[in-house]
């Protein structure tokens, strides 16, 4: 039905180009400019329009502002409906299918993990956005490890003069219920800018995992099963704070200041139960646990920046310099009772831990933009420190004592020095428009494992230096400029999380536990794109990658228990094409269509076991929004994700349906709006486990997608635009925060 709809739209969408290019703007250089000629300006007074997408030569421009229908919707919701990216149950944001996104706000970094960026950007509301960047192949002036690319969120705070303020909430259902509340004041008058938020969210979410190992002999047969049933259901409580003020020295030059911090604390509760049965399926034993834990987490920065235009129109001058504190600790408990096949009490296993870490980060940068005529230069340079120290305390309850556990008990310290300089020329002549450029990073790192009773000091060193080229390169197929073919180049490298080094175990249960890879080595990846653009209605592009030392999950078992770490598996290949449709079929409807196909292949090994897969998926999403009046609006779309391999899982394909409607209150500064996300709850990850020897691993999920919201937002802003500062020098460190 929806490929149906597609080709119907792709086929009749000559008839909607000259009605979309009446209604919209044509953007250059990031003016927005009306296609509307002089002399129709002098009769009348014309308000023109922003384009809803805006496809530049190295990345796609979302105009927030221009989606009516999704006022009063979170951030979040935002990025689902944009082309190429999606959001799994996790929290983990992808672009084109791949992840390992950096994603910045205001350049700045997020301070997050994934589930925790994603928990901030639930409370964060679309209102206060101006646009989006995305970006899959970044230019050298950006960190070389947004491996998938770049998120660019771009926000209104420093764009007003005046008084500015917005104050929204927002509740929302699912198994359990969820607010949020957000205020945002900015200020501006003379040569002060000064500007502040916070927010409060609670969220209580619900996970169901069912999980089967069946354990097989060396002929295959079944020797016996483990089925396991368990149930996670987390209440976090986060508060955000930031603020910051600007001050203008002279026209051109101005200095500031920006603190954040995010504050969040979990309760979780994770009851479950094992059942291990005999090869004729008689039932063996019940193990059943009553696990639960309590998390407390922050980021707390400081941000100095400094930026000095000179007299040569585009000539600029950026410096900026971050400290980062990421303290978190995590208390556990483990209570295990196992039963016989008649019932009977046969044993118990009780065992608590104590994690804390800390992780500070010292970051400076610096960047000078150089005219050139019809060229222009970019060079600068940065430096990175960071340091980690992270405990992993663990004791058996003994009657009314405590014994230590010395196989888990850990102790792992680790530092990282990172320096970084970078240089980029563009230029554009007649119909080709050309940016290439060249990043050097060198890596100096070192870990060292404490010892304990039972276990000797480890420690290890890394020191090495890369190169990342990049290149963009645009060409104007007609005179008019209306079709563009564009091809992209660029080296990109992951490094390791911080924790993910860290050897220690993380006990999820007495059967599976989660553990650090201090040989994790860092991943490289090529990127190549070539793509067709007709306007800005249509992009077809075709896309390759490929990525050696590529980091994925690994699970192995030992005996009864499963052990999850991050290893480097060998190399992965994609091969892949998509389509881009921006189409604005009326007036007050527009239209966004997003498919690609994806040729992916691993090839290495998973311990002594080697791994050779290749798979072919699809994904589509999709979105409409429709004006009806001035103050009625409404949303309606979806994705869809085609089966697919990833390391060693295969994944089931999974979609969902959303919907929206908004009325925009007093004088339309207020916008009142009903959501339904995952309408018919289909969004149910599932899938198999491969690679494990002698056991075959299936697992469905049953989580807490579908979710009925309602919000409200009002905002007052007075005054005239004026250009917004480009602030922070953290960004790669921060991403790779993990909680």
């Amino acid at each position: 039905m929806y490929i149906k709809a597609m080709l119907f739209v792709l086929l009749t969408a000559p008839s909607f180009v000259a009605q979309a290019q009446k209604d919209t703007v044509v953007a250059k250089n990031d003016t927005v400019t009306s296609n509307t000629d002089t002399a129709t300006l002098k009769k009348a007074t014309v308000i023109a329009l922003r384009p809803l997408i805006v496809q530049k030569a190295d990345r796609i421009l979302i105009n927030v502002e221009a989606m009516t229908a999704l006022t009063g919707t979170s951030t979040l919701e935002l990025l689902e409906q944009l082309p190429g990216v999606s959001v799994n149950g996790d929290g983990v944001i992808r672009l084109n299918g791949r992840a390992g996104v950096l994603v910045l706000i205001d350049d700045k970094p997020t301070y997050l993990s994934a589930t925790d960026l994603a928990n901030y950007l639930r409370g964060m509301p679309s209102g206060l956005l101006e646009r989006i960047e995305l970006m899959s192949n970044p230019p050298a002036r950006y960190d070389a490890a947004a491996g998938a690319g770049l998120i660019l969120i771009r926000t209104k705070k420093n764009r007003e003069q005046g008084l500015n303020w917005q104050v929204s909430a927002g509740y929302g259902q699912a198994v359990y219920g969820r607010t949020n509340e957000t205020g945002v004041l900015n200020w501006r008058k003379g040569r002060v800018n000064i500007f502040a938020n916070g927010s409060y969210s609670e969220q209580h979410s619900y996970r169901r995992l069912e999980l089967q190992r069946i354990y097989r002999d060396a002929n295959g047969a079944p020797q016996s099963y483990f089925d396991e049933t368990s149930f996670n259901t987390p209440v976090r409580k986060s508060k955000t704070g930031r603020l910051g003020m600007d001050y203008s020295l002279s026209p051109k030059t101005t200095l500031g200041f920006v603190l954040s911090g995010v504050f969040s604390t979990t309760d979780t509760h994770n009851p479950e139960q094992n059942i291990i049965s005999g090869a004729d399926h008689q039932l063996d034993s019940v193990t059943k646990a009553a696990n639960s834990s309590q998390d407390h987490f922050s980021n707390k920065g400081v941000n100095l920046n400094f930026s000095h235009s000179f007299r040569r129109p585009g000539e600029l001058l950026t410096a900026d310099a971050d400290l980062v504190q990421h303290p978190a600790a995590s208390r556990q408990l483990f209570l295990n009772t196992t039963f016989d096949a008649h019932g009977l009490p046969q044993s118990t296993s009780d065992e608590q831990a104590d994690l804390p870490a800390s992780i500070r980060i010292y970051s400076a940068k610096t960047d000078y933009t150089l005219p050139l005529g019809k060229s222009r230069l970019e060079t600068g340079a940065k430096w990175s420190s960071v340091s980690s120290d992270n405990r992993a305390d663990y004791e058996y309850l003994v009657g009314a004592g405590a014994v230590p556990d010395y196989d888990k008990t850990n102790h792992f310290i680790y530092k990282e020095d990172i320096r970084a300089a970078y240089i980029s020329l563009s230029r554009e002549s007649g119909r080709l428009a050309f940016q290439g450029g060249l990043r050097v990073e060198n890596t100096a790192a070192n870990g060292h494992q404490l010892g304990n009773a039972v276990k000797p000091d480890s420690s290890f060193t890394r020191r090495y230096t890369n190169l990342f080229p990049t290149a963009n390169l645009d060409y104007r197929l007609d005179s008019s400029g209306k079709n563009h073919l564009h091809m992209a180049y660029g080296r990109r490298i992951n490094r390791p999380g911080y924790q993910d080094l860290n050897p220690f175990i993380f006990l999820i249960n007495q059967y599976t536990y989660l553990a650090g890879n201090p040989y994790l080595r860092p991943q490289y990846s090529d990127n190549l794109e070539l793509s067709w653009r007709h306007t800005q209605m249509l992009t077809a592009t075709l896309f390759y990658n490929y990525t050696r030392d590529i980091e994925q999950e690994v699970i192995r078992s030992e005996g009864e228990v499963f052990i999850s770490q991050p290893g480097n598996i060998g190399h992965h290949t994609g091969l892949g094409f998509s389509v881009n449709a921006s189409l604005q079929p009326m007036k007050r409807w527009t239209m966004n269509l997003f498919s690609q196909v994806i040729s992916s292949s691993y090839i290495g090994f998973i311990g002594d076991s080697s791994l050779s897969t290749h798979t072919v998926s699809f994904s589509i999403n999709w979105n409409n929004q429709v004006a009806f009046t001035d103050n009625w609006a409404m949303d309606l779309g979806g994705n869809y994700s085609g089966p697919a391999t990833d390391g060693q899982f295969v994944m089931s394909a999974t979609g969902m349906l959303n919907a929206g409607i908004s009325r925009k209150l007093l004088h339309r500064k207020a916008v009142i709006r009903l959501s339904a996300r995952d309408i018919f709850h289909t969004v149910r990850p599932a899938g198999s486990l491969t690679n494990v020897p002698g056991v075959a691993v299936q697992f469905r999920n049953y989580v807490d997608t579908q979710v009925v919201g309602l919000s409200f937002s009002y905002s007052f802003s007075s005054g005239k635009t004026v250009k917004a500062r480009k602030t922070g020098s953290s960004e790669d460190e921060q991403n790779r925060i993990k909680q």
